[in-house]
């Protein structure tokens, strides 16, 4: 069965160290409601928007060392429960 690219029941996706700066287009290539580990470590994004809507099932984001400074869009990730932020540039404030 032809699925167009995308892996429905992917619950981990692992792409540290791949030289990212967006992760949309990654997510939505790739990804359904199911994915519960993201690790996107040590990569350059600088800017996390709507780019995890879709991600609901999400339960540990892993974004250390990249060049983050605004994280949006976290509350359609219901189920978070771990996010790892270590060597960003976010403050407390542009948490949404």
């Amino acid at each position: 069965e032809h699925n167009e690219g995308r892996l429905h029941n992917l619950e981990e996706l692992s792409l540290h160290q791949e030289n990212l700066e967006l992760i949309g287009p990654v997510l939505n290539r790739t990804c359904g409601n199911t994915l519960k580990i993201l690790l996107l470590q040590n990569n350059v994004i600088s800017k996390i928007d709507k780019d995890l809507r879709q991600c609901r099932a999400l339960e540990y984001l892993n974004l250390a060392l990249n060049n983050l400074s605004i994280i949006e869009g976290l509350a359609s990730c219901e189920f978070l429960n771990k996010l790892d932020l270590t060597l960003n540039f976010v403050s407390l404030n542009n948490l949404e």
